[in-house]
């Protein structure tokens, strides 16, 4: 079982992930977090191992899907009427920013765990966000705003979140 919403969230874009690499839409992979075991004790019957991360992560995933370079970060909230801008690190903007420059799709994937609606936002609309964040002090997106301007990512009949629906809909069908 899934320790945090989070958890699960990732778990099922993992799965997806998989099943566009079988349908050949998309090759997509999680992206794993730096982690070096720094200490390893030895007790009577088993090892104590303990670590740190290395550095921060770039995003959850990265992949190519119809020739362009992919890459997302997922986020989930338990809140209700809001998504926080603090639950983004400024790296991660950065990071995202600079691939988009150079050509590459950015987005965010981010679920309301309460009602479990995932909603697929854009970089530039995240990063618009942002700006407000850093400028104004913004603290949060309202739930009201992505439910107008944003789509829902879908399930299809093999996929819990079929998110390249809402990423390429002119190539993989329109999403609510």
């Amino acid at each position: 079982m899934a320790r945090t919403s989070g958890d699960f969230l990732e778990k099922r874009l993992i799965n997806a992930c998989e099943q566009y690499r079988i349908a050949g839409k998309a090759v997509i992979s999680k992206v794993p977090t730096p982690f070096k075991v720094f200490t390893d004790h030895q007790r009577k019957h088993s090892h104590i191992r303990t670590g740190v991360f290395e550095k921060k992560s770039t995003v959850d995933f990265e992949g190519t899907s119809q020739g362009r370079s992919i890459a997302f970060e997922a986020k989930s909230t338990i809140e209700h009427t809001r998504f926080p801008l603090k639950n983004i690190e400024e790296h991660q903007i950065y990071y995202l920013r600079d691939t988009q420059d150079q050509g590459g799709v950015c987005f965010f994937l981010i679920e309301f765990a309460k009602t479990g609606e995932v909603f697929y936002i854009t970089f530039d609309q995240v990063y618009e966000w942002w700006q407000g964040f850093i400028r104004d002090g913004k603290k949060s997106i309202p739930k009201k705003w992505f439910d107008m301007n944003c789509p829902k990512v879908s399930h299809s009949r093999f996929m819990q979140l079929d998110f390249l629906k809402c990423v390429f809909p002119e190539i993989f069908g329109q999403t609510s």
